[in-house]
């Protein structure tokens, strides 16, 4: 569904991603993870075209997508870390904004609105100011808005940071049931606990490139560890030994 070829992206010479290769299929989930500043949410940013590549190339389906791809955004939803809300919008209010934006019809906007609204627990707060909701409940809404126009791709930055066992439990339910609709997800996370559980494999991020990435038994096999190791065991052992100049 989306794949990346030597994609690298770069500020004033350093940081970001390079040489990054990964691939999400339809019906799958994958996590990036990787310590904070490994180049997880400048990846996202990239793909969904909001930071211009300096090199590589990003497939949506067959199609290459040109280096500002904003036509790409009608295919993808994104959930940023910090839910990007308007202070003078009811949660109704920003799904019509949306709506119109995306070229919906008004009928189906309201429908697939009061949907998305209903599944995440959100509806009887439909006309509040979403400023006052608890950061579950914005993160929730921020779900709703990324998905109201049916996307085929699903990019997540951190989804569950901050988040309550409730909103937490509903997020990965929601990505479940996309999966199972066909949808490719990629969620950046440093909760390795939680990408373990719901993911299908994985991109270990390490400094702007891929440390290791397959399923977790490949990651595993990566890093050496005992067939029973964590997620988390074995991104630590292989995060070590990159410190340690060992590879």
């Amino acid at each position: 569904m989306i794949h990346v070829e030597n994609l690298t992206k770069r500020y004033g010479g350093r940081g970001g991603v390079a040489g990054l290769h990964l691939s999400v299929a339809a019906g799958e989930i994958v996590g990036l993870v990787g310590a904070n500043g490994a180049g997880k949410s400048t990846t996202l940013r990239t793909l969904l075209g909001l930071l211009r590549p300096d090199e590589g190339a990003i497939y949506l389906g067959a199609e290459r997508l040109a280096p500002d791809h904003k036509a790409a955004r009608a295919q993808v939803g994104y959930v940023p870390e910090m839910p990007e809300l308007y202070s003078d919008l009811s949660a109704w209010e920003h799904l019509r904004f949306l709506g119109m934006i995306y070229g919906l019809d008004e009928g189906a906007t309201a429908a697939r609105a009061e949907a998305l609204l209903r599944r995440l627990e959100l509806w009887e707060r439909r006309d509040e100011d979403p400023l006052s909701y608890s950061k579950g409940m914005r993160q929730r809404l921020s779900v709703a808005c990324a998905l109201l126009h049916d996307p085929k791709v699903l990019l997540a930055d951190e989804p569950w940071s901050g988040l309550d066992p409730l909103a937490s439990f509903l997020l990965k339910e929601m990505f479940q049931e996309l999966k199972e609709r066909g949808k490719a997800l990629l969620i950046s996370t440093h909760m390795l606990d939680t990408a373990e559980r719901l993911c299908d494999r994985f991109v270990l991020l390490a400094e702007g490139t891929v440390a290791a990435q397959g399923t977790l038994d490949a990651i595993r096999e990566t890093a050496g560890v005992r067939p029973d190791a964590t997620l988390e065991e074995a991104f630590v052992t292989i995060l070590r030994r990159r410190r340690q100049g060992v590879h």
